[in-house]
């Protein structure tokens, strides 16, 4: 069918399955083939899904200017330039859900890859979450790059699925940058859970 998806050979996760889907063309053509696989439901019962779990950044919302570019001028702010490319290569790394995190190590390759000691390009994580942050967030006088995220699905196809499925979300965002989303889109009343960063360890 062309739909591609990810097996994870684990114990925890035997029987299920992850779906990437990336432009708003892809999405309808997977919601196709979805709708396809659901007439064979009553003969292949084990197709029958018991709920609809969704990442967010990347799957709900588009942040390339937001997130990733929060990450490339909190590096510029410690005189380190960070392309988007060195940020889509860690992410293909894994153990990158950490933006903060992830902003920090950059930032300390970097200078380990070109030698830099100076001590301004060598920020501690508390350092570089702050500017992160006010980045992010925004300031009483800045606007912040949230404001430039956008929604990745189409909102009526979140109300189908959700007259058929329970929906959930598993982030690694910060539950209160996951929210401040989800009530920006009026999507925060379709999904009975949300687990955030804050909610594993």
């Amino acid at each position: 069918r062309g739909v591609l998806t990810r097996f994870f050979n684990t114990p925890a996760l035997q029987g299920f399955i992850r779906i990437s889907v990336g432009r708003p063309a892809d999405t309808l053509a997977l919601i196709k083939h979805l709708h396809e696989i659901e007439s064979a439901w009553k003969i292949l019962d084990t197709y029958v899904p018991q709920a609809l779990i969704l990442d967010m950044d990347g799957v709900i919302a588009d942040v390339s200017l937001s997130y990733r570019q929060a990450i490339i001028d909190t590096a510029a702010q410690f005189n380190i330039n960070i392309s988007g490319a060195d940020i889509s290569e860690a992410k293909s790394k894994g153990n990158a859900n950490n933006d903060w995190i992830l902003t920090h190590r950059l930032i300390h390759e970097h200078r380990a890859k070109h030698n830099i000691v100076s001590s301004d390009s060598s920020p501690s994580l508390a350092e570089v979450t702050q500017a992160f942050e006010d980045i992010y967030q925004g300031t009483q006088s800045k606007a912040g790059l949230h404001e430039l995220e956008k929604l990745l699905i189409p909102l009526e196809i979140f109300n189908r699925f959700h007259i058929n499925l329970p929906l959930a979300i598993v982030t690694g965002r910060p539950r209160s940058d996951a929210v401040k989303f989800l009530d920006r889109f009026n999507l925060r009343h379709l999904f009975q859970h949300i687990i955030c960063m804050e909610d594993a360890p």
